[in-house]
């Protein structure tokens, strides 16, 4: 179940796709993952997009994954997005 794994519905198509997604996601969440270990003070979704080459609903999921997965955390503080929204900062554990 998700985070954990991709879900599919009874085609083959279907089915196809999230094997696809699956793996593509696996490379964007280990370099989210190596994103914020080099950074200091931890990076927001939006700060991680142009460093991983993915969007940033792609980012909000692998980070949503790592979270699940207990290896990041939220810090304390904030960042203002593109759409002036705060949104968390993400740190490893």
């Amino acid at each position: 179940m998700y985070p954990q794994e991709v879900g599919f519905k009874v085609r083959e198509t279907s089915k196809q796709a999230a094997k696809d997604y699956e793996s593509k996601g696996a490379v964007i969440r280990k370099r989210v993952f190596e994103e914020l270990h080099k950074a200091c003070f931890g990076l927001a979704a939006e700060q991680l997009v142009p460093l991983v080459n993915a969007t940033v609903h792609s980012v909000r999921s692998r980070l949503s994954e790592l979270a699940a997965d207990d290896l990041i955390e939220p810090t304390e503080y904030l960042f203002i997005n593109y759409n002036g929204k705060k949104v968390i900062i993400w740190r490893i554990k």
